[in-house]
């Protein structure tokens, strides 16, 4: 990915058909006609960062500017072991974006007001005669420590200290959209909803959030060569986690356990189905860079331990004709797997998984401690350094309270921790979100408002601006140009916002699992 990156704008509302508008990340979001509400550009740290007229919103995007800053520094010295020359592996620009939800609500609570550092990957040629490998992206970084990994001092690099990385990530299924389709208002559930083509939700999550799972990856093990720390990949692909959306349907008689098992069957295959692609489009994204090719390291990448048994727990009893049980399934958990048992322990009693909705939304917070969980005693060094297990998570800003939660867990496990044992440290990193809905107007995202399964969306026609330059003509200026509209599916709109190769290997992987567009 070069550094001339697009974004979109979907305008799209009930009962219309949507139109999308392409416009240059850096071009559109200038302070004083930013076609993105709540967002802006900063082209260098030196650059007045207030945004508004406002004085105290204009200090919260000073704050969310200088503390993402200074974050984002520290995990380029941390990652590049404390090189700052043009070669090392990641840089960060200086320049970035910055905003939110533009009016204060729920999604402003939920994401708040973000930095998005410009921030660059560099990685050496696979093949001596090879080009280098280059990406940028839009990250924002974060952490509640004032050391990502506590405990260095003196020449003692903070990577020096960790004994093994995870880098953890996932996905949902479908859209919101489609899920509520298939349990309408009084009516009886429709599976033939979840059997739906591909969303654009789910084919633009995975073009944004694997390479920059691939880059982090690779930067890591160039800086890792000698050392062989482990680095393991956990992906959280939901499956069980839908069932507390029939369940009280199931249970006020207006549908048949039989049709909830139909319901899960069609959750499970496309959990499946996502897990396939996200996992083979993460390989073939390694292997395009070098710190991370087979010579050098097999990574361990896991989907969803543990989520499995749940989900066949809940079948098992749909089928007997039975209402699962979750006191049953809590108790089975607390049994059949360690880990789980220390992670509820450190579950205040006044939040313990009271139903399945309850459950669900824990088992995500699980799914981010579980490598700190799975304790491995070691030997410390001579010098009596304390080791370090480093967990990097890679989502959307939206889904921050589950990375807040699981901060102050973990804060909790390492008291608890005897000296022998790695003390776990979370760095969670944020994607910029690349398609925005209606102008960002009340800070809606992709997965609430993804006009899927709509066959398309429709693309006012390109001109050229006075300097002859390709542009693309925004939906309020269409009746300055040409009115000709072009019809475009989900990965149309991919290939215009990351490129061609990327979007040419999803077509593949989704048509060996059986999703087309």
């Amino acid at each position: 990915m070069g550094d001339d990156i697009a974004l979109a704008d979907l305008q799209h509302s009930a009962g219309s058909l949507a139109a999308i508008v392409f416009h240059n990340i850096e071009h559109s979001t200038q302070k004083t006609s930013s076609a993105i509400q709540g967002y802006y550009h900063l082209p260098h740290t030196g650059a007045e960062h207030g945004n508004s007229d406002d004085a105290d919103e204009a200090a919260k995007y000073s704050k969310a500017f200088v503390k993402g800053h200074k974050v984002a520094v520290k995990v380029a010295s941390l990652i590049n072991h404390g090189r700052s020359t043009h070669l090392a592996p990641l840089r960060v620009m200086g320049s970035g974006l910055v905003g939110g939800p533009p009016c204060e609500g729920h999604a402003r609570l939920t994401e708040g007001i973000t930095w998005f550092e410009k921030t660059h990957f560099h990685h050496q040629p696979i093949k001596p005669e090879g080009n280098h490998f280059t990406a940028t992206h839009y990250l924002h970084f974060s952490t509640p420590l004032a050391q990502i990994i506590p405990g260095a001092e003196g020449p003692t690099q903070p990577m020096d200290l960790v004994q093994e990385i995870t880098l953890i990530s996932g996905m949902c299924l479908w859209t919101s959209r489609i899920i509520q389709s298939s349990i309408p208002r009084g009516q009886r559930l429709d599976v033939s909803r979840l059997l739906s083509k591909i969303t654009l939700y789910e084919v633009e999550y995975l073009s944004r959030a694997v390479p920059v799972i691939a880059d982090l990856a690779a930067a890591l093990s160039t800086n890792n060569l000698y050392q062989q720390i482990p680095l393991n990949i956990r992906l959280d692909i939901p499956s069980f986690h839908y069932y507390h959306s029939l369940e009280e349907r199931l249970r006020d008689g207006r549908c048949s356990f039989l049709e909830a098992l139909h319901w899960m069957h069609a959750v499970e295959k496309r959990h499946h189905q996502l897990s396939r692609v996200f996992c083979r489009l993460l390989d073939h994204e390694l292997s395009r860079r070098q710190g991370v090719t087979p010579h050098h390291r097999k990574l361990d990448v896991q989907v969803s331990p543990l989520a499995n048994l749940v989900y066949q727990l809940i079948c098992d009893s749909l089928a007997n004709n039975t209402f699962p049980s979750v006191d049953d399934i809590l108790q089975i958990l607390h049994t059949e797997d360690r880990t789980w048992a220390d992670f509820y322990a450190l579950v205040p009693v006044n939040e313990k998984v009271t139903d399945f909705r309850g459950l669900s939304y824990l088992f995500y917070v699980y799914q981010v401690l579980r490598p700190a969980l799975e304790q491995s005693q070691i030997n410390a060094k001579e010098k009596g350094d304390a080791k370090r297990k480093l967990l990097i998570s890679i989502d959307d800003a939206f889904e921050r309270r589950i990375y807040s939660r699981s901060q102050k867990f973990l804060k909790k496990l390492r008291a608890s921790l005897p000296p022998s044992v790695a003390a776990p440290h979370l760095l969670e990193v944020y994607l910029c979100r690349r398609i925005f809905i209606n102008s960002n107007e009340i800070g809606s995202n992709l997965y609430l408002d993804d006009p899927s399964p709509e066959p398309s969306v429709l693309r006012f026609c390109q001109r050229l601006d006075p300097e002859g330059k390709q542009q693309l003509v925004r939906a309020q200026d269409r009746h300055k140009s040409w009115p000709e509209t072009v019809k475009l599916d989900a990965f149309d709109v991919v290939e215009r916002l990351y490129g061609s190769h990327i979007t040419g290997v999803l077509k593949e992987l989704f048509a060996e699992v059986g999703l087309e567009p």
